[in-house]
């Protein structure tokens, strides 16, 4: 069985039993007005020397600017993109920096390396949802009904971009310690709702709501921001915590209201008595968990940016 994106509303639907392979597609840099003389490329409309097809200019790192080089004065300078996502050697560091570099770029699978070039962390096919609420979302997990709950924060999981559960580091996305500066958006498909839900999205979170198993009643932030889509952000002061160690990942404290699990605005994955760390329900999200009755789900997806 292959799972395979179709994209509705510009994150991807989770297709079962679909046939065929994703299609990896990514824009390509705008024609220049005229053909380049020899030893020029095109780049951002305009023929440059010394770069090479990549857009990377020859002998030196992506992201620098060239100015002298492209016929203009110093103080014009045109910047080059770090990556287009079309490749491994042109991934880009996150879907919210491709889409800054290239506007037009649509919903699809792109390549993602979110440490650079130099860094440790491989580069891998993410999906990239460039539609909805202004685009820019990265697609970090995928969790599938009944399978075990990971460490989101620290630990990449199964095959990034691939089939089954998977999941690619938050903080490999994040400049801040506690990953207090993502915009983290949850969708589910599989549930009673029909199609695929899209919650509220979450700021000001700690990285411990993603740690299964820490701190086990206890309280682990101080609130948190949310908002849905078009929205701005509005505080939710609760004392979230994991109630106890069937609370896998979890935003949440109450049954109700902006934290609530029964229902409200939190989010909670839960397990079983038997197997505390596996995801058998889903909590909050403005949908699911009223009348303590937590929703069966196929899978729940990840998608971050920074705010």
């Amino acid at each position: 069985m292959t799972m395979k994106h179709a994209v509705v509303w510009g994150v991807s639907l989770i297709v079962l039993g679909a046939c065929g392979d994703v299609v990896v597609s990514a824009p390509t840099t705008p024609d220049c007005q005229s053909a380049c003389r020899a030893g020029e490329t095109c780049v951002a409309g305009v023929c440059v020397e010394g770069v090479t097809d990549a857009g990377v200019p020859a002998g030196s790192d992506a992201g620098v600017t060239l100015a002298a080089d492209a016929g203009r004065p110093a103080d014009a300078g045109i910047t080059i993109p770090s990556g287009d996502g079309q490749s491994a050697e042109t991934a880009a560091v996150s879907c919210q920096q491709l889409l800054v570099d290239y506007p037009d770029t649509e919903s699809d699978v792109f390549w993602i390396d979110p440490d650079g070039a130099q860094g440790p962390v491989e580069p891998m096919q993410l999906f990239c949802g460039m539609e909805y609420d202004n685009g820019g979302w990265t697609q970090v997990a995928r969790l599938i009904y009944g399978d075990q709950v990971w460490d989101a924060w620290s630990d990449s999981e199964g095959s990034p971009g691939g089939r089954g559960s998977w999941g690619a580091a938050l903080n490999w996305f994040s400049d801040d310690e506690d990953g207090r500066d993502l915009e983290i958006l949850i969708g589910a498909v599989g549930t009673q709702r029909g199609g695929y839900y899209i919650g509220p999205s979450y700021s000001d979170v700690p990285s411990s709501a993603w740690q299964p198993g820490v701190d086990v009643e206890e309280v682990i932030g101080d609130g948190f921001d949310s908002r849905t889509e078009g929205e701005e952000f509005e505080r939710c002061d609760a004392e979230i915590w994991r109630r106890n160690r069937r609370w896998s990942w979890a935003i949440s404290r109450g049954e109700d209201g902006c934290a609530g699990w029964a229902g409200g605005g939190g989010f909670v994955i839960y397990g079983t008595r038997r197997d505390p760390e596996g995801a058998y329900s889903l909590w909050g999200l403005n949908a699911y968990g009223a009348g303590n009755r937590g929703a069966q789900f196929q899978a729940v997806e990840l998608f971050v940016r920074r705010r």
